[in-house]
């Protein structure tokens, strides 16, 4: 399911004010590795790093980049935010999963090469 524009405002908004987090739990496990992933669009073509990977997202978000509801798993019925990302010259596409914990947070849950096809 697409999101509403002001949820996709909220995440921004959350990002660009540091109330970010990437902080494995039992109750919220991540799969959050930006340093497995090559940044086409990086310095001589390095690995993300956190920083440049929360730069990436906001960069996909302001530029209207799909962005799909998902209910989570974990924990059960909660909501969680997915984009599938093409890479220039890279498959496979890049997986990045969000979280808005109480209206307050953005959790980062992955952010790797997609296992999917």
């Amino acid at each position: 399911m697409t999101i509403k524009e002001s949820q996709r405002k909220l995440i921004i908004n959350l990002i660009n004010k540091g109330r970010i987090t990437t902080q494995f739990t039992k109750e919220r496990p991540t799969d959050w590795n930006p340093g497995s992933v090559n940044d086409p669009e990086g310095e001589f073509f390095h690995n993300f790093t956190d920083i440049s990977a929360w730069r990436k997202i906001i960069e996909l978000l302001e530029k209207g980049h799909p962005l799909e509801e998902v209910i989570l798993k974990n924990p059960p019925g909660a909501k969680g935010y997915v984009m599938k990302v093409d890479l220039v010259g890279i498959t496979p596409q890049l997986y990045i999963k969000l979280e808005v914990i109480n209206g307050n947070s953005v959790l980062g849950r992955s952010f790797h090469y997609s296992e999917r096809s």
